[in-house]
């Protein structure tokens, strides 16, 4: 039972470990938001880790085309 409780316990251990080290990306977000052509700001909301990073670089593309995006 011991052997058991000690793999389980290794286990635990190493996915903890490998689930924190993949959320430390996702830490960090911001409030993104573009401008209409018609001068209003459309809010995108709060995007976090690669997602505002994407968007920001790239832009959005909405119906009325395409738009750079400002994240804070």
């Amino acid at each position: 039972m011991n052997k058991l409780t000690a793999c389980f316990g290794i286990l635990a251990l190493v996915g903890g470990v490998f689930l924190s080290s993949c959320t430390k990306d996702d830490a960090e977000c911001k409030v993104c938001s573009y401008q209409e052509s018609d001068g209003s700001t459309v809010s995108m909301g709060e995007l976090c880790g690669n997602e505002y990073k994407t968007v920001e670089s790239s832009g959005y593309v909405s119906s009325t085309g395409h738009h750079a995006v400002t994240c804070n």
